[in-house]
């Protein structure tokens, strides 16, 4: 099912195209192929957080539920070397290029399509738009499969470029105005250290003995509350990329509310966590506010700014090669 969603700045119209199963119902944008609704059919409680107009997702910074790329999170000072030669990104964000820059792909309009229950985004993005190099095909597909969301990413380039796409979705599983109630489970030793400007430093911090041990439950009440420096830092929250500990695809996270679980599979090997440590959000949707701690973002990715550190795994998509990629959310309810 499609349907109108409000107009964009240049007075096109939007639309979301809807999927459903037994168990879960998402809706999708064309604008940014955007995951705008994730609804729990067993309660019909959304269990993201969402805009209700098309006009709100273009006004925000958040990326809410927007597909993030060509290269997720940040690059120092907008800056890398490819094949001897240097580009100059976008710098949106206190000096670095963040999430693609000004024009990155949460900013543009992808042809879907409805098939065998898949919602299918597809674009085009051209050789030099956000000044990366190579007209890169891209392909973002949302599946249901029983309980499981499953975002599949694909793109080849006629150039060699760089890629590393996710999905900025927040997640409250509860009623209440923030997460803090919820409790985090997340399979990684390490996480990536920040700077005072949120860019991941090459420096990995063991999780012992620190806050961001999750390697059991966690309430993130007693995280956000943390006076780690590295918590303060972020502006009291969450704003890290952990290190995972998988080789394939599999279970990375898990947020927990009362009976409600959100299980999150990755086959990349970082995950930036967020806790919306800066969100400000009015009127979301009718008289909802979205404030501090709303939500809680799992942007599966290459370790950020990569390119410039070459002791970690390159985002590099080759020519004529495939980047095919994938995360998974999977909501159930747990067995009491």
């Amino acid at each position: 099912m499609m349907k109108t969603f409000g107009k964009l700045k240049n007075g096109s119209d939007a639309y979301v195209y809807e999927l459903s199963n037994e168990y879960i119902k998402i809706e999708v944008c064309n604008y940014g192929a955007t995951l705008t609704r994730f609804i729990d059919l067993s309660d019909g409680k959304d269990v993201t957080l969402w805009f209700d107009d098309v006009s709100k997702y273009e006004k925000s910074d958040t990326c809410m539920g927007q597909t993030i790329g060509r290269v997720a999170n940040r690059i120092e000072k907008g800056q890398f070397i490819l094949n001897g030669i240097q580009y100059q990104l976008d710098c949106n964000n206190n000096g670095n290029s963040l999430h693609g820059g000004l024009s990155g792909l949460h900013t543009v309009v992808f042809d879907v399509e409805v098939k065998d229950n898949e919602i299918i985004c597809h674009y085009l993005s051209k050789d030099q738009e956000s000044h990366y190099p190579g007209n890169m095909d891209i392909y973002i597909r949302y599946r249901l499969v029983d309980h499981k969301v499953i975002i599949e990413y694909e793109a080849t380039s006629d150039q060699d470029t760089l890629c590393s796409l996710t999905n900025h979705s927040y997640f409250n599983l509860s009623d209440e105005a923030t997460i803090e109630h919820h409790d985090l489970k997340i399979d990684a030793d390490a996480i990536g250290m920040v700077d005072t400007n949120g860019l991941t430093l090459p420096t990995i911090l063991s999780v012992l003995n620190t806050p961001f041990d999750f390697k059991e439950y966690k309430s993130l009440k007693t995280v956000l509350n943390n006076q780690h420096d590295q918590i303060v830092l972020a502006n009291h929250g969450l704003d890290h990329n952990f290190v995972l500990n998988n080789k394939e695809l599999s279970l990375v996270a898990s947020l927990k509310y009362q009976n409600k679980l959100l299980n999150v599979y990755s086959d990349l090997h970082h995950m930036h966590v967020y806790t919306a440590n800066y969100m400000h959000e009015l009127n979301a949707n009718g008289n909802v506010d979205y404030l501090k701690h709303a939500g809680i973002a799992f942007e599966t990715q290459f370790y950020p700014n990569a390119i410039n550190n070459k002791m970690f795994e390159q985002p590099i998509l080759r020519k004529n090669e495939q980047y095919k990629k994938q995360t998974i959310f999977e909501l159930v309810q747990e067995e009491k």
